[in-house]
């Protein structure tokens, strides 16, 4: 049999609140309505009276603090070695994780707070981790266009070898129109199998004006436009 509701006092109204605003575990106002053996409507009432309003998570890639130096010496650099002139043989290639079969709970997307600026990252960001079911879209742009896309199916382990026999040397054997590969400055970022010796090694040898490992911003998002 379903138990009465309990009547709302101070001290409810205060855990309500900091369950949903700052407290560590993700709540929403069905949980929390749970907790207090509230109706949810009763705690979505007394939230708005307070100005507490519900908002939709965001996604971002945080950047650590320790990296941003990092970063903003990689990009100083590639303007002092990089003239304009060379801008339309810049090459960016890119690899990106399409998620199958992955349930998300709309409700784990929202946060509570006066306003979204209030909220901690911690409540407001949602991490979207990558998983076995996914499937890889390889692919590079420059000024001329695009090179056609590799695709690789859910299950692969994308490591050096997969990365250099399935997605570099396809895109070199067919390189976008008005590139070549003595002269087409390749930029990619410090993935691990970006960054492995045997990749480094074969880019050295079929293109000389790659960008190494060294001049690579760290973390994403980074001036790559496929990023």
């Amino acid at each position: 049999m379903k138990q009465p509701m309990r009547k709302m006092t101070p001290a409810m109204v205060r855990r309500m609140v900091r369950m949903l605003t700052i407290g560590k575990a993700h709540h929403s106002f069905r949980t929390v309505a749970n907790a207090l053996q509230l109706d949810e409507s009763s705690v979505q009432s007394h939230l708005q009276d307070r100005n507490i309003k519900c908002f939709k998570k965001i996604k971002r890639n945080l950047i650590p603090e320790t990296q941003k130096e990092a970063r903003r010496k990689c990009v100083m650099n590639l303007r002092k070695t990089i003239p304009m002139s060379d801008v339309p043989n810049m090459l960016f290639l890119d690899e990106c994780y399409i998620c199958a079969g992955k349930y998300f709970n709309h409700q784990n997307e929202r946060c509570y707070g006066y306003s979204l600026e209030t909220i901690s990252n911690g409540k407001k960001i949602k991490h979207f981790p990558k998983t076995a079911l996914c499937a890889m879209v390889f692919g590079a742009v420059s000024s001329s266009g695009q090179s056609p896309l590799v695709v690789l199916k859910s299950g692969f382990s994308l490591n050096q070898h997969t990365y250099k026999d399935s997605c570099l040397k396809p895109m070199l054997e067919d390189l976008l129109y008005g590139l070549e590969a003595n002269s087409a400055i390749l930029y990619q970022n410090k993935a691990p199998c970006h960054t492995a010796g045997t990749v480094q090694a074969f880019l050295k040898e079929k293109m000389s004006c790659f960008i190494p490992n060294a001049d690579i911003s760290p973390n994403s998002p980074d001036f790559n436009p496929l990023d």
